[in-house]
């Protein structure tokens, strides 16, 4: 019993030193205020491992981190995971479909990345700036296969 009040005292620790990180975004140094995010994301699904806001918040700071191509390719896979995580978790999460799709774009995987933005478009969960940019990687997509019609139609939405 002492244990589960520990990691509840722990938890909610961990979440309110994640809210003052997040409050210091336009500190200084970027790549030291997004390690300490990624610490807290980590630390916070140690103990919580279900909660698809900070799994999803972890992904998105692996997607920002790495400028070379190898460290990109490996924070890209580990998002990757994070986000498959999310939607076993809530099948429709919007932004971890367009996340998943965005990801499929960058790897050429034309058809899956159609299928990811389908599903983040069918929800009401996406902000109208996702949206847009949903649309134009769809339009991408559809070029990049060779479907000059369905790009235009999605181009122009």
């Amino acid at each position: 019993m002492t244990q589960h009040r520990d990691d509840a005292d722990s938890l909610a620790d961990l979440l309110a030193a994640y809210d003052t990180w997040w409050e210091q975004e336009d500190q200084p140094s970027q790549a030291e205020w997004t390690a300490e995010g990624m610490e807290l994301c980590r630390a916070i699904l140690q103990l919580d491992p279900e909660n698809i806001t900070y799994r999803t918040n972890y992904a998105k700071l692996l997607l920002d981190v790495g400028r070379e191509e190898k460290m990109r390719h490996l924070n890209h896979q580990k998002a990757r995971v994070l986000f498959d995580e999310v939607l076993q978790i809530d099948a429709a999460n919007a932004y971890a479909h367009y996340h998943l799709g965005w990801l499929d774009c960058f790897d050429h995987a034309w058809k899956t990345a159609i299928a990811h933005f389908q599903q983040a478009l069918s929800s009401r969960g996406l902000t109208v700036q996702t949206r847009i940019r949903s649309f134009a990687n769809m339009a991408l997509a559809y070029s990049r296969l060779g479907n000059d019609r369905k790009a235009n139609e999605y181009f122009e939405r």
